[in-house]
């Protein structure tokens, strides 16, 4: 069971790490800019970004666990199904995107604070990006489907090959045609296409390995589809809350200035990195529980939980070390402009307690979604954000930004202990 979970978890680690690159890279080169305008507005449209995509971020976690059960099951083509019905879903909402990108800009920036110098680069790089749309939703689903398929691997090549590509665009277009923003955001589109058509070429082996495509009213059966779709609106909300209380911190520093933008938009860089780090493991919990699930093994997963959270707790604090005692370097790493980086020093130790106190959140978010608990799921985080996260941040206004990392500090220990306690009850069902 240690080999199994690790044999998950590695490549999900390396995998997970990777994906906060194409931010972690922008953000760096737009830190280096001649002016922070630059960096600015690819946080704020970053941000817009991250609102609409990890909003839709159910198309990867609703297909890994049902794609795991029917694969613990000996269901090959079903699972197939699984894979076919999301990437469906997921042309037709990219596509939507794009139609709907004017309304969507608009509303999306009018929230966010920050001059208009700021907002029209920022507005200028969003209309770019969002043609990246179904490339970056079918991925979702593509690298959803491989992980339940207990193949961590082809996901952590897709998004290593994502990056490599992005970077090598942004210098293309920064260097070789001299742009900015813009050139930022054309490199990041052409880079999640090719993953797109090399994630659908892996598919296209896989069939040769006993998966077969399925008929196409299978895709479209009434029964399932209305059970997936419940199901990813659970979701749906559940990544709504989360991806509310991270723009939201964005949003308010603008409260204090462009420059507090750009400091926050650095930490939550930072923030990201341990995410998707420690979320490696939960993606690991995702894949075996559904699997364990499928193949009603009850005692695999008792094995499998232990040793998910005593491997993601200590990686959890290494990296509250690494941020406590190099924060700074992190942060020098994304920008050389002097005035944020000093202003960054008096934030750094929430980013370093913030990795132990979130920890069993995550493992817990991965067991529930393996499981497809996923009512309990939202219902959890709903409390968290109406109920923690805004009165938190409400009653604690005179400390300025730190009234925004206390409630963030607040919202990540309270989803940690209610998923935690509500465990046992909503988890109860999984085997019958």
């Amino acid at each position: 069971m240690t080999r199994n979970v690790l044999r998950l978890a590695i490549p999900n680690i390396i995998s997970n790490f990777t994906v906060p690159l194409i931010g972690l890279v922008d953000t760096a080169f737009m830190g280096h800019m001649e002016s922070e305008v630059y960096l600015v507005a690819v946080a704020l449209g970053s941000a817009v970004f991250t609102f609409l995509f990890w909003g839709l971020g159910f198309l990867r976690m609703g297909t890994t666990g049902l794609t795991a059960q029917m694969y613990g099951a000996g269901l090959k083509t079903d699972s197939v199904v699984i894979l076919m019905r999301g990437l469906v879903i997921s042309m037709g909402l990219g596509i939507l995107l794009i139609i709907i990108q004017y309304p969507v800009s608009e509303t999306g920036f009018n929230l966010m604070a920050g001059s208009e110098a700021v907002k029209e680069i920022g507005k200028e790089y969003f209309a770019i990006r969002i043609w990246a749309s179904p490339a970056v939703l079918g991925m979702y689903v593509v690298n959803g489907w491989f992980l339940g398929i207990q193949n961590a691997k082809i996901p952590l090549f897709l998004t290593v090959f994502c990056n490599v590509l992005n970077i090598v665009f942004n210098c293309v277009f920064l260097f070789g045609f001299e742009m900015k923003s813009d050139g930022i955001a054309y490199g990041t589109v052409i880079a999640q296409y090719l993953t797109f058509f090399a994630g659908l070429w892996f598919f296209r082996q896989k069939l040769k390995t006993g998966f077969t495509l399925p008929k196409t009213g299978l895709i479209f059966e009434s029964g399932a589809l209305r059970k997936y779709l419940s199901l990813n609106g659970d979701i749906f909300v559940r990544s709504i809350c989360i991806i509310f209380t991270l723009n939201f911190l964005t949003g308010m520093s603008g409260n204090f200035g462009d420059r507090m933008i750009a400091v926050n938009s650095i930490l939550l860089q930072l923030n990201y990195l341990m995410s998707f780090g420690v979320g490696g493991f939960a993606n690991a919990a995702e894949s075996l529980v559904g699997l364990l699930r499928g193949s009603k093994n009850r005692e695999g997963y008792e094995q499998a939980k232990i040793r998910l959270f005593v491997f993601s707790m200590a990686f959890a604090a290494c990296f509250s070390l690494a941020y406590a005692f190099a924060g700074e370097i992190f942060v020098r790493m994304m920008t050389d402009i002097e005035e944020v980086v000093l202003i960054t020093r008096e934030f750094i130790p929430w980013i370093a307690v913030l990795p132990v106190l979130a920890v069993a959140g995550f493992i817990w978010e991965g067991i529930y979604l393996g499981a497809t608990a996923t009512r309990a799921l939202r219902n959890t985080i709903l409390i968290t954000t109406l109920f923690v996260f805004i009165p938190t941040w409400y009653f604690s206004r005179d400390l300025g930004n730190h009234s925004l990392w206390l409630a963030f500090a607040a919202f990540m220990i309270a989803r940690s202990l209610l998923l935690t306690a509500f465990a046992k009850k909503s988890l109860s069902g999984m085997w019958s």
